[in-house]
């Protein structure tokens, strides 16, 4: 069984096996033994997406603590970057514990994502808060899931196993404020 989420088919690592057979053939030189077990592509990619949601959902989080419609998106708002800037933290620890590089920025499509968001205001600015981090976190949580369930990585496993308890408590968050389109 091969799990790949379009993320990982273009990584720089290829994809990798979650069934515990080890690396297929186009990742095993990406492989890395650790102290905590053995590092795949998918463990490097999953501290990558997790960190790129939150360069997006953090500083969104905090904007809409200023910009939201309602004191309860704002409380959401302060809830969402409390939890990023939590688990971003998570993320640059177990990094660089494992020499995993990390972005320092959003990428040109959450850049363009925020810039859009930065030009709404009143319900728009809320709805538009509240859709776009659920479908950023709907997204995330299958691959941290997936690389859960498949790593032999200890602390992966350990992060991955908190920053799902911390997305699904995102997703209620933001599913709380009504704002939410789930048919998107």
């Amino acid at each position: 069984m091969v799990v790949m989420f379009p993320y990982w088919a273009t990584s720089q690592y290829g994809v990798a096996t979650a069934s515990g057979e080890g690396p297929t053939k186009t990742a095993e030189s990406a492989w890395t033994q650790t102290q905590w077990g053995p590092l795949s592509p998918a463990d490097r990619d999953l501290l990558v997406l997790v960190r790129q949601a939150g360069l997006c959902a953090g500083p969104s989080g905090q904007q809409a603590q200023q910009q939201g419609a309602t004191v309860a998106l704002r409380t959401v708002a302060q809830r969402v970057w409390v939890d990023y800037g939590d688990l971003g933290n998570q993320a640059r620890s177990v990094a660089g514990r494992l020499s995993v590089p990390l972005p320092d920025q959003p990428d040109a499509q959450q850049q363009s994502w925020m810039r859009d968001l930065s030009g709404r205001s009143g319900p728009d600015f809320d709805r538009m808060f509240a859709q776009g981090l659920r479908v950023t976190d709907g997204d995330v949580l299958p691959a941290i899931i997936s690389v859960r369930a498949g790593t032999r990585n200890e602390l992966i496993r350990s992060f991955a196993a908190n920053a799902a308890v911390l997305l699904n408590r995102q997703m209620e968050y933001l599913e709380h404020t009504g704002l939410v389109d789930y048919s998107r």
